[in-house]
């Protein structure tokens, strides 16, 4: 009878000993969460800083630009249409979370590909030296695009009916940035 009390009180400690480490486990996997996720939330905002200091550069090189534009070309109008379109990917992407919304957001992406293809022209009529800032907007967009359609690419099921949209958006965009 003494063995099984012994018995008893060793599973006893071993069962509180087990409750004890995993909690230790869950805690130590919950605060490495929580860092992955501080340091992601940085490298977001780290992105998007680099993103509008380049923005901010190609403006004041688009400016400069188009004093040499011939009459009637107004660079801000294409500037504006390529920060549209910039706006309509990053929130048609933004939303994309599954499968589901994958479908939605295709219109919008195949609309916006339109558009893009518009901008595209007109900005092969354009001299060097408006080409130039506007790639560099072009470039600019790329850096806050390209970590969206990276994480939605990595989704099973949903990158691969995503990416034959975005690859050609993303082709277009590089040959554009120059």
């Amino acid at each position: 009878m003494k063995w099984l009390t012994a018995v008893v009180a060793v599973a006893a400690i071993a069962w509180f000993g087990m409750q004890h480490m995993n909690k230790q486990a869950a805690d130590d996997l919950a605060a490495q969460a929580q860092a992955a996720a501080q340091l992601a939330a940085e490298k977001a905002e780290a992105v998007k800083l680099q993103a509008k200091e380049a923005a901010d550069s190609a403006l004041e090189a688009l400016t400069a630009a188009q004093d040499s534009m011939p009459a009637g070309v107004d660079l801000s109008k294409i500037s504006g249409a390529l920060n549209g379109v910039f706006a309509t990917i990053s929130e048609a992407l933004s939303g994309i979370t599954d499968l589901e919304s994958a479908k939605n957001a295709i219109p919008s992406l195949l609309e916006a590909t339109g558009k893009l293809s518009g901008i595209k022209d007109v900005m092969a009529r354009l001299p060097e030296t408006a080409r130039g800032p506007l790639g560099s907007i072009v470039q600019a967009g790329i850096s806050v695009l390209q970590p969206l359609v990276d994480k939605i690419v990595a989704i099973p099921v949903v990158g691969a009916l995503i990416k034959p949209v975005v690859t050609p958006i993303m082709e277009m965009l590089d040959g554009m940035a120059g």
